[in-house]
């Protein structure tokens, strides 16, 4: 909830926003207001935040739930439409650029970013196949979900694939991709790019540390850092408003369970994002 603002924004106080503050755009805590940096925060009562980094959010939906969206939401959305973040590859080029009626293989559909992923390549238009494990998810909104398999289904995947199985790869069309959104980061999963992707398709990734693309490969290779960008994120949020897309949420903990929210997200087995509420008496709890 915005508290105050500099002038010359177009926020008013008392309005609910979402942000996400950036890896590479944050700078030290002595940043003067208003510059393009700003203050650094996060898991806090209060901070500041420059104005181009949040969206606002409508006043009938869930704060708790689109809390989870921007840094999932941002970087499935920038892999898979480049976005106006502004965050290209390391050699300045676009990032996906998916369009209706072309096919993405999304590894690691029930990650957070991959969660989001499937969900936004289904809203334009695409045909989303995903990879996942048969380990169980349990309950995600209101309803049980056996496996992860399972889960990424429901999200509107057309085909999932158990990555776990041997030989996974083989279930999978030669040339049958146009991209490929990597949400894992296994270095060895870009050699099996020049098997599915089509002849000039692209391979984004969010993760892959030490890339090695394949000798004479025939197609685009973009790693890259999630940007901030309120008005990518504002995509987003109207996306959540038409139903297109959801945040699945895994826990939920107040400020006081810092602790075993952190432990959770440590553990690898959340299944969505852990939201931390903050409010005043939490804040007091934690003081004394």
């Amino acid at each position: 909830v915005v508290e105050c603002a500099g002038d010359g924004t177009d926020l008013d106080v008392g309005e609910r926003v979402i942000g996400y503050l950036g890896l590479c755009e944050l700078s030290s805590l002595g940043s003067a207001p208003g510059s393009t940096g700003g203050s650094s925060g996060a898991l806090a009562e209060y901070l500041c935040v420059p104005e181009c980094r949040v969206a606002v959010i409508p006043g009938h939906s869930d704060p708790q739930e689109l809390a989870g969206l921007p840094l999932a939401g941002l970087t499935a959305y920038q892999g898979l439409f480049t976005g106006h973040g502004g965050r290209a590859h390391k050699d300045g080029g676009p990032l996906g650029d998916l369009k209706a009626g072309q096919t993405v293989l999304i590894l690691g559909g029930s990650t957070a970013v991959g969660s989001i992923a499937v969900q936004l390549g289904k809203a334009a238009g695409a045909r989303v196949v995903a990879t996942a494990s048969s380990s169980p998810a349990g309950i995600l909104g209101s309803k049980f979900f056996a496996t992860k398999l399972d889960w990424v289904r429901s999200l509107g995947a057309d085909q999932v694939v158990d990555y776990t199985a041997e030989g996974w790869t083989g279930k999978l069309g030669e040339n049958e991709f146009d991209m490929v959104l990597d949400c894992v980061g296994e270095d060895e999963e870009l050699g099996w790019a020049a098997r599915v992707l089509k002849p000039g398709g692209c391979f984004v990734s969010v993760g892959v540390k030490d890339p090695e693309v394949p000798q004479g490969a025939d197609f685009r290779f973009a790693r890259f850092i999630v940007a901030a960008s309120g008005r990518d994120l504002g995509d987003l949020v109207t996306l959540t408003e038409q139903g297109k897309i959801t945040v699945p949420v895994d826990s939920t903990h107040d400020f006081g369970e810092l602790r075993a929210a952190l432990e959770r997200s440590r553990s690898g087995r959340a299944v969505g994002k852990i939201i931390v509420t903050v409010d005043e008496s939490a804040m007091e709890e934690a003081a004394v």
